[in-house]
């Protein structure tokens, strides 16, 4: 084994997590976990933002502006002011971050300039682990289930180890509310019911909510239906999508700050790839769904925050989740007028881990230590085929068999973060983090293997894999009002199962496995500075990232291919966000990007690189009468720094939409907490692609080649709180 020198970079840095600290201190409350108030309906931008608890900067919770780190949160009343919207979309307002659509509903994020379909940005979910779909498993979540999410713009592997090379989305799902301490009373509601016209698509969530008796109960059911979406220039097909789903939060209190709980949930979804990765360049030449993609998930956790062997508190939990998927493809491109229909079908991954996380305050540091694992059984894709020509004779098939071996990962890290402050002008993060990963395959031959796949892997079907992690961040505040902030990190990503041992034969040419693959590295270094004023706050950040023993598949011979680290890139980048309160009723919320990505190897452009673009919207709420109304511009330059032999220019475009929204129970009292949103997306009908989208440069460009954005959309949305 080795460490990469990026690896090692860091680590000294960690002793700072036991740096002897001045004698004056007492721990301030600031420096204690944080807990979560209760969020007013009339905040402003300003206030939501400053009293955000974010779990993702040190994995226990701290108040933004107590974090060194890029981080984001787009809050529950976010959510609901777009009814009828996926994730990704409401993703895609974060600076630094893109949607890169495939369909109605799905499509990967790209995360300072690189797409989540090379895992290396990862997403938890209450604080663990989603692994087993990093193209897909945006789908299987219901908005309405989402009480807040989180967003770490930049390296993070020192406290979440593998993938978390570029950044980390940790979802938080709603729990029943109220006092669990008094009478248990059951409460079921129309959670949420909502309509979107560019898809014509309804979409509900009842729930079952109960408190009480020391219980703290929420069970939903979900559903969502969507046709093809149109766009300005036509609809888009094979946009469609459907979904439905199940959740449950039981939660148990056994003594005031002891809390075990148990998550369940299922899900199934059935979605066609209109273009993108996977999908492009649509149809008529490629029609691609999942049919169906599925779910099965449930979680145990434990979490005290009262004082705990030694500790102020403790978050524990154990996870299993299962996953299944279908995936159909009909593929026209063939010269000749063939037509191949094939079919994968991806058995898993079944999936175990879970955390251990402790929180102690000592002196004026809050140290934050713990260790977490996943398993991940990962059995061979099964696929048939079947080609016939354009007489609709069948020339060839090919019947259902496992044609890859099975492979299991374990991965299993320890992890220490501290926050230090020596004063009230300055916090020093500090966080360092070891992690072991074991990768094994089936010794037994997958059908189709040849003596070429089969001695790749004859003497070599166990890889270990070690990477050492450390970051640094400080905080520094000339004056309460400006907080200068500077990060440093390392990062790494470990090879999947399918990297290290996939081995499969595809037009005469042998992939082979290579067990010998080691993970990928970086190291990011941040600047950045916040504006914290009474009616005003902004942040500012400048990054600069270098990444070495990138994967890429490398050809050996004419007959023969093997992915290797050869690649390397740096990115670098400007992020802004902020909010200003112009009156008690008026405020402003803008944010702003760039990256800029470069292939170090070739000297060529990162494609699909987003160039500067941004977002700035204006909201009047009046408290007094219950309503809001808010309108939005996204818009991006042009882009035309390119690598042409793999993408084309994208324009320009700026877009505009209108939202409001209404407390029906300021009219009438028997719909108390019942909120009417509604809006309309694209008012103009403009025409226009993300940069961040995929194209298929085989072919010319179209409707799907790359993906138009959805034009003119009304949607309307009744959601309620109980």
């Amino acid at each position: 084994m080795r460490y990469h020198r990026n690896q090692l970079l860091l680590l000294p840095i960690t002793v700072l997590l036991y740096a002897p600290y001045s004698e004056a201190v007492e721990i301030t409350p600031q420096q204690r976990p944080a807990v979560k108030a209760k969020e007013a309906p009339a905040a402003s931008a300003l206030e939501q933002k400053m009293g955000e608890v974010t779990v993702v900067g040190s994995r226990s919770e701290r108040l933004v502006d107590l974090t060194s780190k890029s981080v984001s949160v787009i809050t529950r009343e976010q959510i609901k002011a777009r009814p009828g919207v996926n994730i990704q979309a409401l993703l895609d307002d974060v600076p630094g971050i893109s949607y890169s659509r495939s369909g109605g509903l799905g499509g990967q994020m790209v995360v300072r300039g690189l797409n989540s379909n090379d895992p290396r940005m990862v997403m938890y979910i209450d604080g663990d682990r989603f692994r087993g779909r990093n193209t897909l498993e945006y789908n299987l979540i219901d908005p309405n289930q989402i009480e807040r999410i989180e967003i770490i713009r930049g390296p993070a592997s020192a406290l979440y180890g593998s993938d978390a090379m570029n950044g980390v989305i940790n979802i938080i799902t709603r729990r029943a509310k109220g006092d669990v301490n008094g009478k248990f009373h059951l409460s079921p509601i129309v959670s949420s019911v909502s309509y979107n016209s560019v898809n014509n698509q309804p979409a509900g969530r009842v729930e079952l909510a109960g408190v009480g008796n020391g219980v703290d109960m929420l069970l939903g059911f979900n559903g969502r239906r969507a046709g093809d979406y149109e766009s300005p220039l036509g609809e888009v097909e094979n946009s469609d999508f459907s979904s439905l789903g199940g959740d449950l939060r039981l939660g148990y209190t056994l003594m005031p700050g002891k809390r075990l709980e148990l998550i369940g949930k299922i899900a199934e979804v059935e979605t066609g790839r209109a273009g993108g990765i996977g999908g492009a360049p649509g149809l008529p030449k490629i029609k691609h769904r999942e049919n169906p993609m599925r779910e099965r998930y449930l979680k145990l956790g434990y979490a005290d925050s009262s004082p705990i062997l030694g500790l102020d508190s403790l978050d524990s939990s154990f996870y299993v989740r299962e996953l299944y998927t279908a995936q159909n493809t009909e593929n026209r491109t063939a010269a000749n007028g063939n037509v191949t229909l094939s079919n994968s079908y991806v058995d898993g991954p079944i999936i175990w881990g879970g955390k251990l996380i402790g929180t102690k305050a000592w002196g004026n540091n809050l140290l934050t230590a713990g260790a977490d694992f996943f398993h991940e059984n990962r059995k061979g894709n099964k696929n048939d085929a079947m080609t016939y020509n354009s007489s609709g004779v069948v020339t060839s098939t090919t019947i259902r068999a496992q044609r890859n071996r099975d492979a299991e990962q374990t991965n299993v890290g320890i992890f220490a973060h501290n926050d230090w402050e020596p004063s009230p002008r300055w916090t020093v993060s500090t966080a360092g983090r070891l992690d072991y990963i074991r990768t094994t395959a089936d010794g037994s031959p997958a059908v189709g293997e040849n003596a070429t796949l089969q001695q790749a892997l004859a003497n070599n079907l166990e890889s270990i894999d070690k990477a050492a992690t450390g970051s640094i961040g400080v905080i520094f505040k000339p004056v309460q009002q400006l907080h200068l902030v500077a990060n440093a990190g390392t990062a790494f990503r470990a090879p999947a199962t399918f990297e290290k041992f996939g081995s499969f034969t595809q037009a005469a040419v042998n992939n082979i496995a290579n067990p010998d693959l080691q993970p990928e590295t970086s190291v990011t270094y941040e600047a950045g500075a916040r504006l914290r004023l009474p009616d005003f706050h902004a942040d500012l950040t400048g990054f600069y990232s270098d990444y070495s023993d990138l994967i890429q598949i490398a050809p050996i011979n004419a007959t023969t291919r093997q992915r290797q680290n050869v690649g390397s890139a740096v990115i670098k980048g400007l992020e802004l966000e902020g909010a200003y309160d112009l009156t008690k009723q008026l405020s402003l919320k803008f944010n702003a990007a760039t990256t800029h990505g470069t292939n170090t190897r070739t000297g060529t452009p990162l494609v699909n690189v987003p160039p500067l673009n941004g977002m700035l919207a204006l909201r009047y709420t009046s408290p007094e009468q219950g309503y809001y109304l808010e309108g939005a511009s996204r818009w991006s330059i042009r882009k035309d720094r390119i690598d042409s032999a793999q993408e084309r220019e994208t324009a320009g475009y700026s877009v505009f939409s209108l939202y409001a929204g209404l407390d029906l129970g300021k009219w009438d009292k028997r719909l108390n907490k019942w909120r009417l949103t509604a809006g309309i997306e694209n008012i103009l009908d403009t025409p226009y692609r993300n940069a961040a989208t995929f194209e298929n440069m085989n072919f010319a460009r179209g409707l799907a080649n790359p993906l138009v954005e959805p034009g003119r959309s009304f949607l309307v949305g009744f959601t309620t709180e109980y």
